[in-house]
């Protein structure tokens, strides 16, 4: 049942693709035949799902998503309908409240929750990245399937449903309640069947497809898929999304901001002494005698060493969530750029993805051109890992339009020359842009103050950013916690 109040709102906050995606998501969402939403990726099927529980009026929603997206749709829960009740599961000991509107949860938990999510009487249920659910006998897709049968609606979210091949499907449309036909009769009209022998007698095998023009239009039923080039009109020619993560060594680096945040009390004086600095050269504008440049000096240095030290934490902390949203975003297809500041992590990205593109900061110049050309003229090189400082400048990388940043830079002019490597004459799309922000830590705190600093052209433009981000530390004596 549309509720044609909120569909009303809907259309006037979501861009018209968008909106046209929740009008026909709420009036083909019915109990017990989900909905799969198959845009490309950066098109907004997050937002879009939301809009659709909420113009259904589906009531209660269980999301299921892989853990390094968790904190992303409490924030896009909070945008898009604002004072709905969330719940994030971070851990397999966390209660599960019954007083929610959403309880989100990553896949890996599910199975371990399982007996008091079913507890839950949730009316409906998210599939972020459906395709994790692909493999037939995995116990993921074994759970989810159990997991809804009580769940009346049900919504299936993928740029990338089939992967490898059609016989993929079937455990994605059994999950939503759209699997028309039988397994065995499935795979025999759509996956290509093969006798092989395997030894001991002939078997079926279906790694094949077959009749794909009949299996497209059964899926037009239920399911909806928007192309980047088809809606760019739309779109800004450039948007940043922030993907905000837990670090898995949480504790360690609280201990480390801990003994920053002693350090800063201890100087107390010294810090409020320096809260007029502006650059390097500019340790000025004091209301009080100003400390001399050695005093000063030492300070900085102090300070940096505490902050580089946060840094390397959070960098180690992000590392595996970075390298499953990576996994999950080249299923897809497309090309993806990834910058990362620390050599440790884009050693350790350059090294998990065999065959990929890479420019790190030792690389010779002509080794730098030649992993540019291979990125950009080799359909089968799908990945560059690039440094911050090695290849935000020069660069063209207009052979995809999507760029992961792993690590943010101090400098705003830094950031956006990175983005600005896809971002340039000869680019026919709009560019995504998503930032890996771990949530609670001192890299928030820099997310704003790069922001600030990007509106403001006058102190962006200069690039000597390190230090204003240092000064802005310094004001506030603490790192992430204000």
């Amino acid at each position: 049942m549309i509720n044609k109040a909120r569909l009303d709102h809907s259309r006037r906050v979501l861009r018209p693709f968008q909106s046209k995606g929740v009008t026909w998501g709420a009036a083909t969402l019915a109990p017990g035949r989900g909905i799969l939403i198959a845009d490309e990726p950066g098109l907004g099927k997050t937002a879009q799902a939301l809009h659709i529980t909420h113009v259904a009026e589906v009531g209660r929603t269980l999301v299921v998503t892989p853990a390094s997206l968790k904190l992303n749709w409490e924030r896009e829960i909070a945008k898009w309908l604002p004072g709905s009740r969330v719940q994030v599961v971070m851990t397999g000991y966390d209660d599960i409240r019954p007083d929610t509107d959403f309880t989100v949860i990553n896949y890996e938990l599910v199975w371990r929750r399982y007996a008091f999510l079913k507890e839950q009487r949730y009316q409906g249920i998210i599939f972020d990245e459906m395709h994790y659910l692909r493999g037939e006998s995995s116990m993921r897709t074994t759970v989810a399937t159990e997991l809804v049968k009580p769940i009346p609606y049900r919504i299936g979210l993928t740029g990338t449903p089939i992967i490898n091949r059609p016989a993929e499907l079937v455990p994605q449309l059994r999950i939503l309640g759209r699997l028309w036909l039988d397994d065995h009769q499935f795979k025999h009209r759509y996956c290509g069947p093969a006798q092989v022998w395997n030894g001991h007698r002939m078997v079926w095998e279906f790694r094949g497809h077959s009749n794909l023009d009949d299996l497209h239009e059964h899926l037009r039923a239920f399911a909806i898929r928007r192309e980047k080039a088809a809606v760019a009109p739309e779109l800004p020619r450039k948007q940043r999304t922030v993907l905000p993560v837990t670090l898995g060594n949480m504790a360690q680096y609280r201990r480390a901001e801990e003994e920053y945040v002693a350090w800063a009390e201890k100087n107390a004086d010294a810090l409020r002494m320096a809260r007029g600095m502006a650059a390097d050269e500019d340790w000025f504008l004091f209301e009080e005698k100003p400390p001399t440049a050695g005093q000063l000096g030492r300070l900085q240095g102090e300070q940096f060493r505490h902050l580089a030290k946060l840094r390397r934490l959070i960098a180690q902390g992000k590392r595996k969530l970075a390298l499953e949203w990576i996994k999950s975003f080249l299923p897809t297809g497309q090309k993806l750029l990834v910058f990362a500041l620390t050599i440790e992590v884009q050693e350790a990205l350059r090294d998990a993805f065999h065959g990929c593109a890479s420019i790190l900061g030792e690389y010779s110049q002509r080794k730098r051109m030649e992993q540019v050309d291979r990125f950009q003229t080799d359909p089968s090189c799908q990945l560059m890992v690039a440094s911050l400082k090695a290849a935000a400048e020069g660069l063209t990388l207009t052979a995809t339009n999507n760029v992961l940043v792993v690590e943010l830079p101090w400098a705003p002019t830094h950031l956006e020359q990175a983005e600005d490597r896809t971002h340039r004459i000869g680019q026919t799309l709009p560019v995504n842009v998503w930032l890996l922000v771990a949530a609670g830590t001192l890299e928030e705190r820099i997310l704003e103050i790069l922001d600030r600093k990007q509106q403001v052209a006058d102190r962006a433009v200069d690039g000597r950013s390190t230090t204003e981000i240092l000064t802005e530390m310094l004001r506030s004596g603490k790192g992430s916690r204000r």
